[in-house]
């Protein structure tokens, strides 16, 4: 018989060990935020879009993405 001690260690042992895995799968992920450069990106990664003009895309770590209109003389409203 297994006396309160020893499971409470075999019960510490497996918690790191499930605590160590985690760690190292959490450290080996690569995070989707860096991997966004450009307003097209960070839209269609589903971040907030502001409604002005040009719209803007904001990242959770503060990185702001401004909508590059082509075609349009700035300053213009469209026809």
């Amino acid at each position: 018989m297994m006396t309160p001690n020893r499971i409470f260690f075999a019960l510490f042992l497996v918690a790191c060990a499930a605590f160590a895995v985690f760690i190292i799968i959490f450290k080996t992920q690569k995070s989707p935020m860096k991997e966004i450069n450009s307003f097209e990106e960070c839209a269609g990664a589903g971040y907030p879009v502001m409604e002005s003009y040009p719209r803007q895309c904001v990242l959770p770590d503060g990185r702001l993405f401004v909508e590059q209109i082509v075609g349009r003389e700035q300053g213009r409203m469209p026809k």
